[in-house]
């Protein structure tokens, strides 16, 4: 095993992750990579760190955003809280808050050191929300991932002697065809609806004292408003 064959094996990691084909996955701005220069050794995960390992890794990482124009941040180990390696520049443009450590091969891994090292003007956050992640030695990323997360089957399996998983990321569905939802929300037929609570405000009816016959479902409506955006609660009523 060399450092060639680990970059290599990295770029081709990397290179089918951004190419997956999935109807709605969300573009690649932030890829988080996660990785164990141990496990990609050959050994554990935390014993056998091998910095050459680490460092061929991230340079794959960095070589691929500088190239393809997105954003790159690298989990250090839980001896940082899995902190993440970035660019300043990356971070500030984003909010993330930014925490003083530098990490070390013992504290926070050799593929964070080896990224500190390769970047520009790199600063430590606690968290971020990517758009993708590869985990080389499953290191677990999926904190650092926007929901909701996408498992993407890459072509390779292994970088070195480390398994690998990688994800996308794609927006919550909210609604639409499968979506499942309560019988009692339903209005009954032949109901009416009734707004209830508040008062009279641009032109929305008052409400009225509950009678028994109203059954006691409360939905919330949002309309706009000259003062901005109005809620209201409104209740089927039976016939």
């Amino acid at each position: 095993m060399s450092t060639e064959s680990i970059y290599n094996e990295a770029r081709q990691a990397i290179n089918d992750l951004l190419n997956a084909k999935r109807e709605g996955l969300n573009p690649v701005k932030l890829l988080v990579i996660g990785g164990s220069s141990s496990e990609i050794a050959g050994g554990v995960i935390g014993h056998n760190s091998t910095y050459e390992l680490g460092e061929a890794l991230a340079k794959a990482g960095l070589d691929a955003a500088r190239e393809q124009g997105f954003d790159v941040a690298f989990q250090c180990c839980e001896h940082l809280n899995r902190a993440l390696i970035m660019e300043r520049a990356a971070a500030e443009k984003r909010g993330y808050e930014i925490v003083c450590v530098v990490p070390q091969p013992k504290a926070g891994g050799s593929l964070a050191t080896a990224a500190w090292h390769g970047m520009t003007d790199p600063v430590a956050v606690l968290s971020i929300s990517a758009d993708a992640g590869l985990d080389v030695g499953l290191t677990l990323i999926g904190m650092h991932l926007k929901r909701v997360a996408v498992p993407v089957r890459l072509s390779i399996d292994h970088i070195g002697h480390a398994h690998i998983a990688a994800a996308r990321t794609r927006p919550m569905l909210v609604g639409g065809e499968r979506a499942k939802y309560q019988a009692a929300l339903r209005r009954p037929p032949g109901s009416t609806m009734r707004f209830v609570g508040g008062g009279r405000r641009n032109g929305a009816p008052t409400g009225d004292s509950l009678s028994a016959r109203q059954i006691p479902i409360y939905l919330s409506v949002q309309y706009p408003s000259p003062r901005g955006t109005l809620l209201c609660s409104i209740v089927v009523v039976r016939s």
